[in-house]
């Protein structure tokens, strides 16, 4: 459900404050959040009582209809049947509705130019198909991988299989753009996920022990791994985080504990892989 950052203060949600206090604003919110759940915000039969139960509104019944249906500043508008529809639902929530739409239907899309399950608007399902009908008539069809796919692309980039669903599932829990894209943690679409899930296994490795720290296998591995724990070291030695200054002597700093202990487990490694290089 789409809820504008302005809503707090908007004139009408002063006025229905103002009017029957902010029970009614917080009851509004049930009102929105009940439709979402039923997967309905038309056809709505409602009368003072009844909406006042769904909103959790202890207040003046008939006080709380009138501002809710208050054609100046309406929640709720009269539908021919006698129903009711909430104002606006559907000019803010298209693709939400859209999606309730879609799982109607059931299943993802496969990827289609048929323009008969196309529309002007944006188009999405559960697994994030977007599909919009460009000025010349054609469709562009846009949808995020499966974790199956993505995994298939992982092997070709060389990046860990574990790694590749971590990131998967990272990037299904934060959300899909407008565009149909995964939405980075930037706040911005990902629109080439195989160069992005590339650079974040990247950083994840990195921040993995190192190899080195395991019984190497040979002289190439020992060296290997020498450069990799030298420069985990001059890392240290860079991050301010490790150091502290000393009680007896404020001016001058030492490791920290933590920092102290890895900073000799790496360089008893180092000199345990400095003699497999010599021998």
């Amino acid at each position: 459900m789409k809820i504008e950052p302005t809503f707090p203060d908007h004139w009408k949600t002063r006025r229905l404050h103002k009017a029957c206090g902010p029970e009614a604003v917080l009851g509004l919110l049930r009102l929105w959040g009940q439709c979402q759940t039923r997967k309905q915000y038309t056809g709505l039969t409602l009368n003072p009582i009844k909406l006042a139960g769904i909103m959790a509104y202890e207040g003046d019944h008939d006080a709380l209809w009138q501002a809710m249906t208050d054609p100046d500043a309406a929640w709720l508008d009269p539908e021919p049947e006698g129903t009711y529809a909430i104002h606006g639902y559907e000019k803010h929530n298209k693709q939400l509705i859209h999606l309730w739409e879609a799982g109607k239907r059931g299943g993802r899309p496969n990827t289609t130019t048929d323009k008969s399950i196309h529309t002007d608007d944006t188009y999405r399902n559960g697994l994030h198909m977007v599909s919009k009908c460009e000025p010349n008539g054609s469709s562009t069809v846009v949808t995020t991988p499966t974790l199956e796919e993505f995994k298939a692309a992982a092997v070709m980039l060389m990046v860990p299989e574990d790694v590749a669903e971590m990131i998967w599932h990272d990037n299904e829990g934060r959300g899909i753009a407008p565009s149909g894209h995964w939405i980075g943690y930037n706040g911005q679409p990902i629109y080439n996920w195989q160069s992005n899930m590339k650079a974040r296994a990247a950083a994840i490795e990195r921040k993995r022990p190192s190899k080195a720290l395991t019984k190497p296998k040979g002289v190439w591995e020992a060296k290997q791994g020498l450069d990799a724990l030298k420069a985990k070291l001059e890392r240290m030695k860079a991050d301010p985080r490790n150091r502290r200054q000393k009680a007896e002597t404020p001016w001058e700093t030492e490791w920290t504990p933590t920092a102290k202990a890895e900073v000799a487990r790496i360089r008893e490694k180092i000199s345990e892989l400095e003699g497999v290089v010599a021998a």
